[in-house]
């Protein structure tokens, strides 16, 4: 009898036991790599939230070696500052040829102008664009 009910306690404690694990592992977050898109996207809202910001310094060195290549960093200030503010955006929608190493990333945005346009009431406006990244250095760099 005694060893009947240590049996019952120890199979008791061992159910406890495995429920408590079950339920403290569906706790635990599972961090699964990240996949090509996910970094892509990270990239990317890394770029328009610095356009947001407006560090461009930043969104410059996510640009392209092509990119640098044309601009230095003053003018690419002088192209980006002058105009607008983005105020918000949205990835829309990724498309990745992992062969040519390219994305095509089509992003709704938008903007404030700080210039008046006749027509546009509180100088904002929403635009869609497709921005292309490419896979070099080992990384998504913006090109357009």
């Amino acid at each position: 009898m005694k060893l009947e009910k240590k049996l019952l306690k120890h199979l008791y404690f061992l159910s406890f036991l495995s429920i408590c694990l079950y339920f403290l592992s569906s706790c635990i977050p599972y961090n699964r790599p990240l996949s090509e898109e996910d970094i892509l996207r990270e990239r990317v809202n890394l770029y328009w939230d610095k356009k947001i910001s407006g560090d461009y310094d930043k969104m410059y060195s996510l640009e392209a070696d092509v990119n640098r290549n044309r601009l230095q960093l003053d003018d690419y200030k002088k192209v980006f500052g002058d105009q607008s503010k983005v105020a918000r955006y949205n990835i829309e929608k990724v498309n990745i040829d992992s062969e040519k190493k390219e994305a095509k990333v089509s992003i709704t945005y938008e903007i404030e102008l700080k210039i008046p346009i006749p027509g546009l009431l509180g100088y904002k406006k929403s635009l869609t664009t497709d921005d292309i990244w490419l896979f070099e250095n080992g990384n998504w760099f913006h090109v357009e």
